[in-house]
């Protein structure tokens, strides 16, 4: 009996000095976890769209979810009567609802906000969240002002006789289109269902630009809103890959549309300004898309105009002028060399070219910031999803957007769980850093858990309070326990 007590007195007493058990809390055999604190870039290029007389059309480009890379997962967009320029006029302006999902970084946003009232001047803000949500900081302040309401008795009034014959009401006005380039200003009438009524022709005074719109076209941007304007501005040197072809003209249109039926686009250029005049022929209408192929050729032919090409489109962003740059024998030569085909562009491809750690031996639980510099070395810009692998397992994966050749960094912070040495790589690029084993002192380790230190003691005092109670009741018994051993005479005492 005594030494059964002894044993789980013992055992109750031993049990707090043995080594914590080990859990995992992580995603790799449950050792790490990821932790974003990297918010979405702001929104500086938010401005107006379009406008009518109960809603305003917003546009701007779209951030990432980390920095300027990535998609984010949410909008906030609010408006108010007067400018929005600090967070206090944020906190008191109007949210909007039924806002869209961000698109990936780098797209073009477009977003209508409709009930507003008539002939009014608003101002809009907006701020952009990840999943986190870590929130960005506000956006630029843009400004519009709905169009005059047409009057509600203009459709119901009709002329009473009062012996005097009343003049008929005023016509409303049709919903038009407008096409403003520079400080000119274009329109065409639409039909109920804003479809154009004509077939329009446009040209700018200098006659550097021109487009002709058929009837029955609609106008709508990318997310299937109406656009009733759409602003035309020359734009500036192209910045890109320019080793296969010459950038003459560049043009923006603002919001980007889409038409449902092609519209002809006119473009002049200067032949000064040609590398090679045989190249004239070849002389090509472009669309720039930047998150995907590039440069796409449209359909395009020298006009008669001189110094005029012109193609047809469906869409419309950011078009350009281009002459293709012809490989050619520097002289001729005997006999004469066939002419090549000038190189393909090489594709979007992406290459790790550094890696580091801000820590290579760290405690569990604590953080390692991982910081790699990647580069497209393609010809064409690309979106990638680039993996972070530790020791052999993916972890996350960070989206990123290049530029033909443009470098940027991708950083990760990852929270340690599991001893040990262990491995992060991308690309083909590895660095190793330790997570070290750290086992508290007892007491450090009972004073973490007060329940378990009062339970100790009160078992420990228990047991050694039983074990005196058991000796003094085991010597009572042997004290009047009988002799029973035999004497010399034989007889017992």
């Amino acid at each position: 009996m005594m030494r059964t007590v002894f044993i789980i007195c013992l055992a109750l007493f031993i049990s707090p000095l043995l080594p914590a058990p080990a859990f995992a809390d992580g995603a790799v055999s449950g050792s790490f976890s990821t932790a974003d604190n990297i918010s979405p870039a702001a929104v500086i290029d938010l401005s107006i769209a379009g406008r009518s007389s109960n809603s305003i059309t917003l546009r701007w480009t779209a951030p990432g979810d980390d920095a300027s890379s990535g998609t984010a997962a949410q909008y906030d967009i609010r408006y108010a009567a007067s400018p929005i320029s600090s967070e206090a006029d944020w906190d008191v302006a109007t949210p909007v609802v039924g806002i869209p999902s961000p698109h990936l970084a780098g797209s073009i946003e477009t977003f209508e906000i409709p009930g507003l009232a008539a002939a009014r001047t608003f101002w809009f803000a907006l701020k952009t969240a990840d999943d986190v949500p870590n929130w960005s900081a506000l956006s630029n302040t843009a400004s519009g002002t709905t169009t005059e309401a047409f009057p509600e008795w203009w459709l119901t009034w009709q002329p009473t006789v009062t012996g005097v014959p009343l003049p008929e009401p005023p016509v409303p006005p049709r919903p038009r289109m407008e096409i403003r380039i520079d400080d000119e200003l274009f329109f065409g009438e639409l039909d109920e269902k804003g479809a154009l009524l004509n077939t329009e022709e446009f040209m700018s005074a200098d006659g550097a630009i021109g487009m002709m719109i058929q009837e029955g076209t609609l106008v709508t941007d990318e997310e299937d809103n109406h656009v009733n304007l759409i602003v035309i501005e020359p734009g500036g040197p192209f910045v890109g890959t320019q080793e296969y072809f010459k950038v003459l003209t560049i043009y923006r249109f603002e919001p980007s549309a889409i038409f449902t039926r092609p519209i002809l686009l006119k473009l002049r250029y200067d032949p000064q300004a040609l590398s090679d005049p045989a190249n004239e022929a070849n002389l090509r209408l472009a669309l720039y898309e930047p998150a995907g192929e590039g440069w796409l050729i449209l359909p395009s032919s020298v006009d008669d105009l001189p110094g005029t090409v012109q193609g047809w489109t469906t869409s419309v962003s950011t078009i350009g002028l281009l002459e293709p740059r012809l490989h050619r024998p520097a002289a001729p030569v005997i006999p004469a060399a066939a002419p090549q085909a000038p190189p393909q562009p090489v594709p979007a491809r992406l290459r790790a070219v550094s890696l580091a750690l801000d820590s290579r031996e760290v405690n569990p639980g604590e953080s390692v910031t991982v910081t790699a510099r990647v580069i497209n070395e393609g010809d064409l810009a690309g979106a990638f999803n680039v993996p972070i692998m530790v020791d052999g397992l993916s972890i996350t994966v960070k989206n990123i957007y290049l530029e033909p050749r443009q470098e940027k960094n991708l950083v990760a912070r990852l929270t340690a769980g599991k001893a040990g040495l262990h491995q992060i790589e991308i690309g083909t690029l590895r660095e190793r850093f330790m997570v070290t084993s750290i086992v508290p002192p007892v007491s450090a380790r009972l004073m973490g858990f007060p329940g378990l230190l009062d339970l100790t003691l009160t078992v420990m005092v228990s047991g050694a309070i039983s074990m005196v109670i058991l000796t003094y009741f085991e010597r009572r018994r042997r004290k009047k326990r009988p002799d029973t051993r035999p004497t010399a005479a034989g007889t017992l005492k």
